[in-house]
């Protein structure tokens, strides 16, 4: 579907917005916002868990358990991204 319609009216001085154009967007804003909702929707962006999670955790703890949980996470939340930083040397949170 295609709407012709005179968007300018353009004048000796100035271009101005034609008062047909003005109704026009007035009306199809409500309609373009709820499509954009839809389509964000439909994509999964407007919900869902999606960053970066650091861990720096001991090597056998890293091993043993994290990183079983870390794959769980990932299965759960494919938009999520973890880095594992397994090490045994001391680290100051400071």
């Amino acid at each position: 579907m295609h709407y012709v319609i005179l968007l300018w009216l353009r004048l000796q001085v100035a271009l101005q917005l034609q008062q047909s154009t003005f109704k026009f967007l007035v009306q199809i804003r409500d309609v373009l916002d709820t499509l954009d909702f839809t389509n964000e929707q439909v994509a999964g962006k407007g919900s869902g868990v999606r960053g970066l999670v650091r861990i720096n955790t001991a090597v056998a703890l890293g091993r043993l358990h994290i990183s079983r949980i870390v794959n769980k996470l990932q299965d759960v939340y494919p938009d999520l991204s973890v880095e594992l930083v397994p090490t045994d040397t001391f680290i100051d949170p400071v």
